[in-house]
């Protein structure tokens, strides 16, 4: 407030300021301190700390634990990380779904009514309802950030990120470690 009140008083424009940081992951405090004072911006060269995709899916995660019926955040989020689910099997449950007029996670408890269902895909579909469901009772037992932690943890996504060594998978890792 004490900028806004400088820069309003001296008559100068926003858009004559920036702000420069070193590396991605300091983007959310700073997002998050300009969001909190009503100041617009635009980054530039990058992406917005809340788009980017590792953090959406881990923020879909938590929306799926919170809401198992979120049926967007839970096709974002089914086969990620990779658990062997592929598009074919997740049409098949789609199609299940709509034919008995349920959403898709209530259609993911009925998995032994779906015949044409690979038992492949059959086996990682239940995996990933007991985790969303361990969570669903954990989410109570523990502070938030306790959860997200551990629930990142079981994921495995920071160890993923970290085996891929890439510049960009380590990008990744410190967004994430960032939102913990």
């Amino acid at each position: 407030e004490a900028i806004q009140h400088e820069i309003l008083s001296h008559k100068l424009d926003l858009k004559d300021f920036a702000v420069l940081y070193r590396t991605n992951a300091q983007s959310r405090s700073l997002e998050d301190a300009l969001r909190r004072s009503s100041i617009p911006y635009t980054i530039v060269g990058g992406i917005r700390f809340y788009e980017r995709k590792e953090i959406k899916d881990v923020l879909a995660y938590l929306r799926v634990v919170v809401n198992p019926k979120d049926g967007e955040s839970l096709s974002r989020i089914i086969n990620y990380p990779p658990r062997g689910i592929g598009d074919a099997s997740l049409e098949r449950v789609q199609a299940f779904a709509a034919s008995q007029g349920l959403g898709l996670y209530d259609a993911l408890g009925s998995l032994d009514k779906i015949s044409d269902l690979p038992e492949r895909s059959r086996k990682a579909l239940k995996q990933f309802v007991e985790f969303i469901q361990k969570h669903v009772t954990l989410r109570g037992q523990m502070s938030l950030s306790e959860f997200v932690r551990t629930m990142v943890d079981e994921l495995g996504i920071l160890t993923m990120f970290k085996d891929e060594r890439t510049a960009d998978s380590m990008n990744r890792w410190e967004n994430v470690q960032e939102l913990l």
